[in-house]
């Protein structure tokens, strides 16, 4: 059987990562692009029947919009980014688009103990 192979640029993923699988992922390191890509994934324009809707078109309530609190992996992206402290959405957004243009390679250098599963990671 013949096997075909495709190869596909990702913006979420740091400039020059490589993953194999059946299908090759190169990162490319566009956080601009990366939230865009995201945000259409997560929230998709669907019809939304009570406002506000946040994920397809499920009604959530209306959040205080100074006041983000972080759950689940984003305390342990914030702390491998270095932000501390009452950390604001802009901020982290601005701090993943700058690691994700930091070259594979380099990061890879420069952070040699954390495993490439997540080092890959933490820019989205």
């Amino acid at each position: 059987p013949m096997h075909y192979f495709m190869s596909t640029s990702v913006a979420c993923l740091p400039e020059g990562y490589q993953l194999d699988i059946t299908e090759s992922l190169y990162g490319h390191g566009n956080g601009p692009k990366c939230l865009s890509e995201l945000s259409a994934a997560l929230f998709p324009r669907t019809r939304c029947n009570v406002h506000p809707c946040v994920v397809n078109g499920v009604y959530q309530p209306s959040l205080n919009p100074r006041v983000f609190y972080a759950y689940s992996g984003f305390t342990y992206t914030t702390n491998f980014l270095n932000l501390t402290g009452h950390v604001r959405v802009a901020e982290l957004q601005h701090a993943g688009i700058r690691y994700l243009k930091s070259p594979w390679h380099e990061l890879k250098s420069r952070f040699p103990n954390v495993p490439e599963k997540y080092l890959c990671k933490y820019g989205f």
